[in-house]
């Protein structure tokens, strides 16, 4: 029986998608080895700063030379280590003796970075001037998109929990910031709670979401999960 047209042109894109997806990484799409992944529970948050700060530095110079830098001249590669690691801001001085500050947790989004948040994090510090806030780095994120490959939603759903635990007792009130993907973890991270009924060190009282990632509409997106084992990477140019 002959083969109809649409059925070759189908046939044929499968295997160049196949080949495609058989051929190897170029070095900036393959893991550096120094990914920032969830830390346990129990970590300070000053020694996840400082670990952090020092895989991204890592990544960065195994990546790049200063003769080489990401953004040109504009930024030295420890600039730019210190805009993609995660940060803490605080202030202290209206806080009254003995209170605790209120607390604040920023989630960047997918393929974001913690310096997205920063001038919120700004903010919302000095509009206090008694409060903490922490802003974590997913787990793959900015160290190389290689690594971004290997993280898993449990990876990022326990980075957000850690990020949760470690206000436990320092804080009056905590509050989730949480930015498109970090939106729908700090929903996801209050759901999962609730429905294990699981208690925390550290409850959280508000939420701040922008653009959350809440569903994808339509059924084209229903065979995205596949389309992995075909096609790796899609419009993802070196810096």
């Amino acid at each position: 029986m002959p083969i109809s047209k649409t059925a070759r042109l189908n046939l044929t894109a499968v295997i160049l998608l196949t080949l495609v997806a058989c051929s190897e990484d170029p070095a900036h799409l393959q893991p550096t080895g120094f990914a920032v992944s969830a830390p346990e529970l129990a970590t300070p948050f000053d020694q996840y700063l400082e670990q952090s700060h020092t895989q991204v530095s890592s990544a960065l110079q195994r990546t790049f030379t200063e003769d080489q830098l990401p953004f040109g001249e504009t930024y030295s590669l420890a600039e730019v280590a210190a805009m993609r690691s995660p940060f803490q801001l605080e202030s202290r001085s209206g806080c009254a003796p003995g209170q605790r500050p209120k607390g604040f947790l920023l989630l960047h989004g997918l393929s974001d970075s913690p310096y997205l948040l920063s001038a919120m994090a700004r903010d919302l510090v000095a509009a206090d001037n008694c409060a903490v806030a922490r802003a974590l780095l997913l787990p793959g994120h900015w160290t190389a998109p290689g690594d971004q490959a290997q993280a898993t939603r449990r990876d990022w759903q326990q980075a957000a929990r850690y990020g949760v635990e470690s206000f436990a007792g320092e804080v009056d009130s905590l509050t989730l910031v949480g930015y498109s993907a970090g939106a729908t973890l700090a929903i996801d991270l209050l759901n999962r709670q609730r429905e294990s009924g699981n208690v925390v060190d550290q409850q959280v009282d508000s939420l701040i979401l922008m653009s959350p990632a809440l569903g994808l509409p339509g059924f084209t997106v229903r065979p995205s999960p596949y389309l992995g084992w075909l096609v790796r990477w899609t419009g993802i140019e070196q810096e």
